[in-house]
C-alpha cells in the first residue's frame, strides 16, 4: 500500500513537472496574433507584421490571420504592410498572460494607369532619371518611383523591395550599425548600378560609398531579375568577365541623378 502511494506521488509529480514546462513554453510564446483584411472585411494573404525594429516578422496565411510569438514585453511598434495598399502602422503592450490580438483594414493604394504606348527601351537615356520613365512605360522590369518607395516607410535598406520577386534580405554592417540589403540566393548573383553607372567607378572614377547611402538617397528603383529582362545598354553590367552565369540587376536613382543627358564632352558626376 505504501509503494502505491509511493508510485501515485511520483506520477503526480511528474504531471505537475510537465505541466509547468507546458505553462513555461506557452508564456514564452506570448505575442502578437490577429487578421488582416481590405476596407470589404475580406482576408488579405502575404500581407508582412512587423514588430519592434524589423528582427520579428511573419506574413499571413491563406486566412489573413498571423501568430508572431516574441520574447518583447511592453509597449513595441507593429507595423503591417502588403504592396497595393497603405501601410498600417500602431503600438501594442505585449505582457506574459495573454496574446496580443489585433485586427487591421488595410486601404488599397489608388493606381493610376499612365497612357498605354509601344516604347523601345533600348532608346532610353541610361543615366538620367527621364530614362527611369521611359523604360518603365515599355515594361520589362520591375520598378518603383519616390511615392511607392516611401509609402513602405522603409526602415532598412531591403525594406525598398519588399514583394520583389528573387530576393531576398542579407545583413550588412554600415557607419551607423546593422543593416539589411537585398541579396540572392548563393546559386546566383546580383548587380547594381548607381545613376546607371557602376558602383565603384562614376566618370571621374571615384568610388561610391555605398555604406553611407540611406533610404532616403533613392528616388527611383529599377530591378531585372533575369538577364533576358536587362536592356542591352546595361547588360554588360549584368554578365561581367569575371562571372560564369549573367546576373540579376537593379539599378538605383539617387537625388543627384541628372534630369536631362548632357553634352557628351562633359563627364557624369556622382557625389555621395
Amino acid at each position: 500500500m505504501a509503494r502505491r502511494s509511493s508510485l501515485a506521488r511520483i506520477a503526480w509529480f511528474v504531471l505537475a513537472l510537465g505541466s509547468l514546462a507546458a505553462t513555461a513554453a506557452e508564456l514564452s510564446a506570448q505575442g502578437v496574433r490577429g487578421v488582416v483584411l481590405d476596407s470589404a472585411q475580406r482576408a488579405l494573404v502575404d500581407a508582412e507584421i512587423i514588430l519592434g525594429n524589423g528582427l520579428e516578422r511573419v506574413r499571413s496565411d491563406s486566412n489573413g490571420t498571423f501568430h508572431l510569438g516574441t520574447g518583447l514585453r511592453g509597449k513595441q511598434r507593429v507595423r503591417v504592410r502588403l504592396i497595393g495598399y497603405r501601410p498600417f502602422e500602431t503600438n501594442v503592450t505585449i505582457t506574459e498572460q495573454a496574446w496580443t490580438d489585433l485586427r487591421v483594414a488595410l486601404t488599397r493604394m489608388p493606381q493610376l494607369l499612365a497612357e498605354v504606348r509601344i516604347t523601345d527601351r533600348n532608346e532610353c537615356a541610361p543615366t538620367t532619371i527621364a530614362g527611369f520613365e521611359c523604360r518603365r512605360r515599355a515594361g520589362g522590369g520591375l520598378f518603383r518611383d519616390a511615392g511607392e518607395i516611401r509609402s513602405l516607410r522603409p526602415d532598412a535598406w531591403a525594406d525598398m523591395f519588399d514583394g520583389m520577386p528573387g530576393l531576398r534580405r542579407v545583413p550588412m554592417m554600415t557607419p551607423d550599425g546593422l543593416d539589411w540589403r537585398p541579396g540572392v540566393a548563393p546559386s546566383r548573383c546580383l548587380r547594381w548600378l548607381y545613376n546607371g553607372h557602376d558602383p565603384m567607378f562614376n566618370g571621374n572614377v571615384k568610388k561610391i560609398p555605398e555604406g553611407l547611402l540611406v533610404t532616403r538617397d533613392v528616388i527611383a528603383i529599377e530591378y531585372y531579375q533575369h538577364y533576358r529582362d536587362v536592356p542591352d545598354v546595361y547588360q554588360r553590367f549584368a554578365w561581367p568577365k569575371e562571372e560564369q552565369s549573367p546576373c540579376g540587376l537593379i539599378v538605383y536613382w539617387l537625388r543627384e541623378a541628372p534630369a536631362k543627358s548632357k553634352a557628351p564632352s562633359r563627364k557624369v558626376t556622382i557625389r555621395p
